[in-house]
């Protein structure tokens, strides 16, 4: 069987049609077209259109910046934040925005530094320093409230019990310096009041005395008086 292909096949390339018989096997298969169309149901496929990809477009947005120099401005941002800002602090007075940030985060941290009695009397020796030359300000400006006065009065008195404290811890240790922090704090309350008295009166309608100057007067009579005896005590004892 596979030989009579083989034979058929190259029978095959070798047969020829000359002119004549193509133009009649043309006109032959033409007419049986012409008499054999195709029927009505029956259509050629039309191909089949294929839908073009659609490509969003998306918008390239550079910014003039990068990670590193925004990690920097912030870095910057932060220093400038806890470094500059408590410095700042030091200066304000009440009713100031960064006032908060002097007496809630700067005086802390640093009365942390204060491990001896007598570190710590000079420490609160200075706060009712800081104290009193608020009022002072206040005074000068014309802001010196009742409210912020009555404030300043109770950080005085505050501030004055805990040297007294410190100051009765240190006579144990060293009668000497003992005394010479009761003469610093004293002192103290003496030129600050004083000046406080020169930028404005504390007086308030019928003469009464303001609660600021009431405890700076009685302050400073404790004051006298303990110094007085301490004097007496420490000379008697030489």
């Amino acid at each position: 069987m596979k030989k009579f292909t083989e034979q058929l096949q190259k029978k095959a390339n070798t047969v020829s049609l000359q002119a004549a018989e193509r133009r009649l096997l043309r006109e032959r298969v033409v007419s049986y077209m012409e008499y054999h169309p195709l029927k009505e149901g029956v259509q050629q496929s039309k191909p089949t259109k294929v839908a073009r990809p659609v490509f969003e477009t998306y918008r390239t947005i550079t910014f003039p910046f990068n990670t590193k120099q925004i990690f920097q401005a912030g870095f910057a941002f932060s220093f400038l934040l806890f470094m500059v800002t408590p410095v700042m602090a030091e200066q304000a007075v009440p009713g100031d925005v960064l006032y908060r940030i002097k007496v809630q985060v700067n005086e802390p941290i640093r009365s942390t530094f204060a491990f001896t009695p007598h570190q710590k009397v000079e420490w609160e020796t200075e706060l009712v320093n800081r104290r009193l030359a608020e009022a002072r300000i206040l005074a000068k400006e014309g802001k010196l409230t009742v409210e912020v006065e009555e404030a300043i009065a109770i950080a005085v008195k505050s501030h004055t019990e805990n040297a007294t404290r410190e100051i009765a811890v240190l006579r144990e240790q060293d009668a000497e310096e003992a005394v010479l922090a009761e003469i610093a704090f004293t002192t103290t309350l003496e030129v600050q009041s004083t000046a406080l008295r020169d930028a404005q009166s504390l007086a308030v309608a019928a003469g009464a005395p303001s609660l600021l100057e009431t405890v700076i007067n009685d302050t400073l009579t404790l004051k006298q008086a303990v110094l007085l005896r301490l004097l007496f005590s420490h000379q008697k004892n030489l």
